[in-house]
């Protein structure tokens, strides 16, 4: 891992700990930011240790720009521990929250729903498709699209998400593969095949 990315670990153990640790010790600006972002790429497989990050950011940092980014770390690590009423609080701070990180989350919020069949935040989650704009990256279309068709059983949906899932250029020029549909969507992808297919 490069020098510069030391609080993007994707990996964790008492020595690399230490290190962040020791790292944002001696940072001078930015530490609640440095918290959050590893909280957040931490959530979905250590989603323990990204819950004591998300706590350590709010002892220190309650209030600031990356709270947003802290809630949506706590929801993405409830998520992957199963705790769906947890993580649906979580999102939902997220979403009354201030703008910078609304637009992703409301996607990822939707899609959730949709994909874990929470039907009491069916009606949340189509008003937050309603207003979704901007749907620039292909993955952004595929969840938009998806939860669409999941939450309304609506085939011509699945099958818009299906040709998104199938995009292999984010249309950025010095980016083609950023925003792309990967193997984290696979069981949707499924579902959405057979939903198309009519089974």
């Amino acid at each position: 891992m490069a020098d510069e990315d030391w609080y993007r670990n994707t990996v964790w153990s008492p020595a690399i700990e230490r290190a962040f640790l020791d790292r944002l010790a001696r940072a001078r600006v930015q530490r609640g930011q440095y918290l959050a972002i590893q909280a957040l790429t931490l959530a979905a497989h250590r989603p323990d240790v990204a819950l004591a990050l998300v706590e350590r950011y709010f002892a220190a940092h309650a209030g600031g720009f990356d709270d947003g980014r802290a809630l949506w770390a706590r929801a993405r690590a409830h998520l992957a521990r199963g705790d769906t009423r947890a993580a649906t609080t979580a999102y939902r701070e997220v979403l009354d929250g201030p703008a910078p990180w609304r637009g992703a989350v409301a996607l990822e919020y939707a899609h959730e729903v949709a994909v874990r069949g929470i039907e009491a935040e069916y009606a949340q989650a189509r008003a937050l498709l309603d207003g979704a704009v901007g749907l620039t990256f292909p993955v952004e279309r595929f969840l938009w699209h998806a939860a669409r068709a999941l939450l309304d059983g609506d085939r011509v949906a699945a099958q818009a998400a299906l040709r998104a899932a199938r995009e292999r250029d984010s249309g950025l020029r010095h980016h083609p593969d950023l925003g792309l549909v990967d193997a984290r969507h696979e069981a949707t992808l499924a579902r959405l095949a057979e939903l198309v297919g009519g089974r």
